[in-house]
């Protein structure tokens, strides 16, 4: 497990040739993956709430619970982390050929709809029994692209969507570090340091295992992430997700 999250994190030209060989890279990705559940509990549990303070328009939310509390928050990052991999192999099939403005046109009214809906649910012109409806269509309207995937593309996008909290990994004793000190810039600029990283990681990786130009890799992994940002609202609007647990998911 060491030696793949270390390639993960300073080699990733590497990792991602052991990843071809899922069968034997599976595992010790599934590992890292509950190393950092674990290590994200732990963190959550015991940083301060009020710390990094939020702004008055920021997204962050102070979210104090006990170590249980981060237990199921943490549970439900299987099911997002589930979301992310299906959602960047449909969009890496959308995106890996053709005409690419053509290609991200179609990629974003794909994102529309969530959207919208969201937006209609908002302003209540939407019945809810519509909106579960739609909801629970979105992902069926997935799958007939999602079956032509092979079975050993799977497990390579598996193991590295897995591989790639080895960076989170990697930036909790310097959060934990900041945190200590209470010195708020440090803490964020971990934080954009890290998802700056994850983003070339894993544009680099899906490129190589998808076999698509880079741009296109990179455009998969942003459009998944957003999706998968949808999905978590989605879950919440089907009842799947409470109000404390949406608050604590979107503040780590």
């Amino acid at each position: 497990m060491m030696s793949l999250l270390l390639d993960v994190l300073a080699r990733p030209s590497r990792a991602v040739e052991r990843l071809r060989q899922p069968d034997h890279a599976l595992r010790p990705a599934v590992r890292i993956f509950v190393l950092y559940l674990v290590v994200n509990t732990a963190f959550q549990t015991l940083k301060p709430a009020d710390f990094p303070s939020p702004g008055p328009d920021s997204l962050e939310f102070g979210v104090q619970g006990d170590w249980l509390f981060w237990v199921k928050v943490q549970l439900y990052n299987i099911p997002l982390t589930a979301a992310w991999i299906a959602l960047a192999a449909w969009f890496c099939r959308l995106l890996g050929e053709g005409r690419l403005p053509r290609r991200v046109a179609a990629a974003g009214a794909a994102l529309a709809l969530p959207l919208g809906l969201i937006l209609l649910e908002h302003q209540g012109l939407l019945p809810r029994g519509v909106a579960v409806a739609v909801w629970l269509a979105i992902p069926i309207a997935l799958l007939p692209s999602l079956r032509s995937v092979s079975r050993d593309r799977w497990l390579e996008l598996i193991a590295f969507f897995l591989c790639l909290d080895a960076i989170a990994l990697a930036a909790t004793p310097i959060l934990a570090c900041a945190t200590l000190l209470r010195a708020e810039t440090l803490y964020h600029a971990v934080e954009m340091g890290s998802l700056l990283w994850l983003l070339a990681v894993a544009s680099f990786g899906l490129a190589r295992l998808a076999q698509i130009r880079t741009a296109r890799a990179f455009l998969a992994i942003f459009l998944s992430a957003l999706g998968q940002i949808l999905a978590l609202y989605g879950m919440h609007r089907l009842g799947l997700v409470s109000k404390e647990i949406l608050k604590g998911l979107m503040s780590v």
